[in-house]
């Protein structure tokens, strides 16, 4: 029998049919713990696929930007170069901190498994190698085992979330500056208005936005701050609410601001600030350290023997289509098809170089064609002879995506052997010999038989012949030293 007593003690029992009703409250927090159990796992696989792309993105951008750099406009070009570079060094600097992301989640979970084989942490007692007051140290000093799991946890998911922080703010950046500098070259290419005025007008809209953003914080967080009963006067609050709301407008607030007032409030604000403000001012140095490594691999090096200045005058890839890498189309260079030539013309092409020659062409092709303009920027020789540039016309190369002049040298009456095509661009209006215009060497080796043509044929020279055995029995004298005449 069950005693009366603890009946009566009992917590009273919810009727069969009674209906419990779960506030949202109670149901987000069981789904928060749920997915809490998971958070860690999520994180390290989020953080191990991002790595892997943010990693191989930038050599990808690079690598357009070198496909399509002959064909942008002299307008163009800055505004992909500047987009370029910022996004080489967010991958950069994400990549970076998602590394780092890696090794605080690995240590995490190095610490578990040695909590799970070995509960107990250090054992002081067993600790041979420390003495009394070296002990004593220690446990002032270092966490116990638990401590330094909830650390390390607390410092990844830290980690994560300012991670998420910057992507977002770069993600937005990005939507914003892409589409203000495409609109920008399109305004300076179709009314023809100054660069200078078309790029201080976009810089002027993104400095009008942080000025009012700074107003508002001055305003709000600094002089009302110090007096709240200011909050109560309506022009100013309906002020400070429109402002917030035109804010608003030029990014996500809902989807941003969860982040970045959580992080900023729970930790060192300042700290934040300044390390966002950091990584802004990083990202364009890391992608145009990054960029210049790229065109030149020799930066990371200090070569002795072939130094930089040297490799300035030795044959260079970027002049033979057939040897050329994806790096070698940053350089707008005089080529042809290959440094062997089997046949008695070689085809080369002299690059249009928007930046370069629309500046020339404004003040000295007024009334000239495109073909007689861009001819009188060049200069070519053959071994030294003068190479006549009428018969060079207009090309659109889509194989190499670059357009300019081309033309077919005539190697008649040349030696087999090695020769140079000597390329010089000129600027028309230069009379200062001590500005030495560019110049390109382009050493080749001419060799018909490659292309299957047969050589001239040669009068074999009569070899000494050997004078005929003599039969045996015959009276012929022995054969002597001497060489027989030839019939």
């Amino acid at each position: 029998m069950t005693d009366s007593s603890q009946v009566t003690e009992a917590q009273p029992v919810a009727p069969a049919f009674s209906k419990v009703v779960a506030t949202d409250a109670d149901v987000s927090r069981i789904s928060f713990e749920r997915l809490r159990e998971r958070t860690d796992e999520l994180e390290l696989l989020i953080s191990g696929l991002i790595t892997f792309a943010l990693f191989s993105m930038p050599g990808w951008i690079m690598d357009r930007y070198a496909e399509f750099y002959a064909g942008l406009s002299a307008t163009l070009l800055p505004l992909a170069s500047a987009l370029m570079s910022m996004g080489v060094g967010i991958c950069y600097l994400l990549g970076a901190a998602f590394v780092m992301h890696l090794g605080s989640r690995a240590y995490w979970v190095g610490l578990i498994g040695l909590k799970s084989v070995y509960p107990d942490g250090i054992r002081y007692d067993r600790l041979g190698t420390a003495g009394p007051i070296t002990k004593e140290y220690l446990r002032e000093r270092l966490p116990s085992l638990q401590q330094a799991i909830d650390d390390a946890d607390r410092f990844g998911s830290r980690l994560f979330a300012i991670i998420t922080l910057i992507a977002l703010l770069a993600f937005i950046g990005g939507l914003f500056l892409v589409p203000a500098m495409l609109l920008t070259g399109y305004v300076i290419e179709v009314f023809d208005i100054p660069e200078v005025w078309a790029i201080g007008a976009v810089l002027g809209l993104v400095g009008l936005l942080l000025l009012l953003v700074m107003a508002v914080t001055l305003l709000d967080a600094v002089w009302v701050a110090r007096k709240p009963e200011r909050a109560n006067d309506p022009f100013l609050r309906r002020w400070v609410m429109r402002m917030r709301r035109w804010i608003a407008y030029t990014y996500p607030e809902r989807m941003i601001a969860p982040v970045q007032y959580t992080l900023q409030t729970q930790l060192q604000s300042r700290a934040l600030v300044v390390a966002l403000s950091l990584a802004g001012g990083v990202v364009p140095i890391i992608g145009m350290l990054a960029f210049s490594v790229y065109r030149d691999p020799s930066l990371l090096a200090n070569p002795r023997v072939i130094s930089r200045e040297d490799l300035k005058l030795a044959q260079n890839s970027a002049h033979y289509e057939d040897q050329w890498q994806t790096e070698d189309r940053l350089r707008l260079w005089p080529s042809i098809p290959s440094d062997f030539v089997g046949r008695r013309h070689v085809r080369l092409l002299l690059p249009y170089f928007p930046v370069l020659h629309d500046a020339l062409a404004k003040t000295h092709c007024v009334e000239l064609s495109s073909e007689v303009c861009l001819r009188q920027f060049w200069k070519v020789e053959l071994d030294g002879a003068a190479v006549n540039l009428e018969d060079f016309h207009l090309v659109d190369r889509r194989d190499l995506k670059r357009r300019g002049l081309q033309g077919y040298v005539d190697l008649a009456g040349l030696a087999f052997g090695p020769h140079e095509l000597r390329v010089q661009r000129v600027d028309p209006a230069s009379t200062d010999n001590a500005d030495k215009p560019t110049v390109f060497h382009l050493p080749f080796v001419f060799s018909p038989e490659l292309e299957g043509v047969m050589l001239p044929s040669v009068t074999p020279v009569a070899s000494p012949q050997a004078a005929p055995k003599p039969v045996s029995g015959s009276d012929e004298a022995a054969p002597t030293t001497e060489p027989a005449q030839p019939r």
